[in-house]
């Protein structure tokens, strides 16, 4: 087969983009746990927002307190087992290739694979880890990722950040982040 046959195919594939975003205990996933998780994500034309605090056995680090408002949002919320959220993105990636998104894929995505992989679960979505960090870079031809609270105004975008270090308002940020990158590209083309 050619080539050009083969990334035709590749690109017909159906994509979906999850858009999401992770609190947790602390910073290390081999000890640490997700404290909250949310997404975005689209399925036969719907949206889908979901969002969760998890159950946890470990208190945050001091830092975590102070950053996530977690004693005064976390602590008093309702809380699900992570197996119902693990399940829910599950089937939120089936029959697609699923791409997570995120301001840093990567940090999520040890923490998911990590989640995954302890209840012997296969992780749903592509290895395909999308950086808005690294869009707004190269949207804006920077030589360094900005920071988080600087994107939106670099972008062009109305408003402020609602809530910082919230599952739910930061995975909606990425979503936001990432449609302004993918316009600015294809209006490029």
């Amino acid at each position: 087969m050619a080539d050009d046959d083969y990334y035709d195919k590749l690109l017909a594939l159906p994509v979906r983009y999850i858009f999401l975003d992770c609190e947790t205990t602390d910073l290390n996933p081999d000890v640490d746990e997700i404290t909250e998780i949310a997404w975005y994500t689209e399925r036969d034309g719907r949206e889908f927002v979901r969002e969760w605090a998890v159950k946890h056995t470990q208190l945050a680090g001091d830092w975590v307190v102070k950053e996530t408002d977690y004693i005064t949002r976390l602590v008093p919320a309702p809380k699900v087992d992570l197996e119902v959220c693990l399940q829910t993105l599950m089937q939120d990636c089936n029959g697609a290739h699923a791409f997570l998104v995120a301001q840093n894929p990567t940090f999520d995505h040890a923490f998911l694979r990590k989640a995954f992989y302890k209840r012997g679960l296969r992780v749903p979505y592509d290895y395909h880890l999308i950086s808005v960090e690294i869009l707004v870079m190269q949207a804006l031809g920077l030589e360094r990722p900005p920071r988080i609270k600087d994107q939106r105004r670099l972008l062009g975008l109305e408003g402020e950040r609602e809530v910082k270090h919230a599952a739910q308002p930061d995975a909606a940020e990425v979503k936001l982040i990432f449609n302004a990158c993918r316009a600015r590209s294809l209006a490029a083309v």
